[in-house]
């Protein structure tokens, strides 16, 4: 079902910042539905948020995927109000492609954080990230296609 270099990520995607980068199709975000409700079960208190260049990409991309393979009780649809129960913990589901995105991310406190397509983001999504991962354990598994050599 998953490929070596898949269960090698999965395996050693240990520290607090875990992206992985490669062609489209390749597997990346696939390997990601088994990462997932790993980190979601074991992040303590605080945030858990998810990013994508927009949060309908976002379910597109990430939610209805994992939904189909994992079930309807596993994986929620998300609401208006950019909210989705994923695994028994409510989520926050934040577009990342313009600078508003880091409004969002003021005042949160971040247990778990997954991105989808980073290099779409807007670089203040990005950088107030870093200083809302701040709970004890915290930490970002995020997927993107290579940018460019010159991509902040």
């Amino acid at each position: 079902m998953l490929t070596e270099k898949q269960r090698e990520y999965i395996r050693n995607a240990d520290r607090r910042w875990n992206i992985k980068t490669g062609a489209a199709r390749s597997g990346k975000t696939y390997c990601d539905f088994f990462v997932i409700p790993m980190r979601i079960r074991k992040a303590g208190e605080g945030t858990i948020l998810f990013l994508g260049c927009t949060a309908g990409t976002f379910e597109r991309n990430v939610l209805a995927p994992m939904r189909e393979l994992r079930g309807e009780e596993a994986v929620g649809r998300p609401s208006n109000d950019g909210e989705v129960e994923v695994f028994g913990r409510i989520c926050n589901i934040i577009g990342a492609s313009r600078g508003d995105g880091a409004e969002k991310l003021q005042g949160t406190g971040v247990a778990y954080a997954y991105g989808d397509e980073i290099t779409t983001w807007d670089r203040e999504v990005f950088d107030m990230l870093k200083s809302r991962l701040d709970k004890r354990g915290a930490c970002f598994d995020g997927t993107c296609n290579p940018a460019g050599p010159t991509h902040w």
